[in-house]
């Protein structure tokens, strides 16, 4: 137990651990999830970005309207508590030997540099994790369907979260377009945004540092939880992926604000579902045990 906040909310955390793995209590209730976009005020900047993505890719010109489409509708539901991992995984990943032939013949290939590296080969997607002390792991990425992961879980108790519980996860009780408030900067993708940048910018300047640069903190629930657009989390329903679009906003260079938008708590664009149905093993998952009061 202990007391954290995120943007100026305070929250009684509990954590849990579970075969190694954190895991976060969710308070249950009666919840208000699904976002307005009635009630969003675009900063000069905001609108600018999307204007000029609407232009340039024939998107909605109406920003309001545009939000409507693509995040959920305002709505209070009661949902009851769970435990809920505090980090997504990659899905299908499945540990190898870093003393592997096809991992030695990668590092090769690299020189041998630092940082954490995905190729694909015969055998699929090969992950290296090459660490600046020198440590290595390895890892095959072996796709696995939305309903493999389901049954899989379900051996161990465990679940996937529901959408609307993933919402409520992600937000936890906030109104506004993100978790942190509704701007984000619209000179810059997330993906720009470091921890390490935002670490210094606050050493500068703490008291002027921007809501936006907590996104890459713990959110109010303790969550690692919607901070890569790459990053789209399977939710229990068929088909429905939350928390990233894969990068296809930030790949197709379709504008910054529309590179932060998947981040928000409420963002369910329908078209992330063919692109997840296409290719499995771009999904992570985080588990949910459910406690059955």
């Amino acid at each position: 137990m202990r007391d954290h906040s995120f943007v100026g909310r305070k929250f009684r955390l509990a954590h849990f651990d579970y075969e190694g793995a954190a895991f976060s209590l969710l308070p249950g209730g009666e919840v208000r999830l699904g976002f307005d976009p009635g009630r969003f005020d675009a900063t000069p900047e905001q609108a600018a970005s999307f204007s000029e993505s609407a232009t340039a890719f024939g998107l909605e010109p109406e920003l309001r309207s545009y939000l409507r489409g693509v995040t959920t509708e305002p709505r209070s539901i009661t949902l009851a508590p769970l435990l809920l991992e505090t980090q997504a995984q990659r899905s299908g990943l499945r540990p190898i030997s870093p003393e592997a032939p096809e991992v030695q013949k990668f590092l090769d290939s690299e020189n041998r540099r630092h940082g954490e590296f995905e190729l694909y080969d015969n055998e699929g997607i090969l992950r290296v994790r090459h660490g600046e002390d020198g440590a290595l792991a390895a890892w095959r990425i072996v796709p696995k369907t939305q309903g493999q992961i389901r049954l899989d879980l379900a051996e161990s108790g465990c679940r996937l979260p529901s959408t609307d519980e993933w919402e409520y996860a992600c937000g936890a009780g906030a109104q506004t377009l993100f978790r942190w408030g509704d701007v984000c900067p619209c000179d810059r993708a997330p993906t720009e945004s470091t921890a390490a940048g935002i670490a210094r910018n606050r050493a500068l300047a703490p008291a002027d540092a921007e809501p936006w640069t907590a996104f890459v903190q713990p959110n109010l629930f303790g969550l690692e939880i919607a901070k890569d657009p790459y990053v789209w989390e399977l939710a229990a329903e068929e088909g429905v992926a939350r928390g990233g679009d894969g990068g296809c906003n930030i790949s197709g260079g379709v504008g910054h604000f529309m590179a932060w938008l998947p981040l928000a708590s409420a963002y369910s664009d329908p078209e992330i579902t063919a692109m997840l149905q296409a290719d499995p093993s771009q999904s992570f998952f985080r588990r949910a045990i459910p406690l059955n009061l």
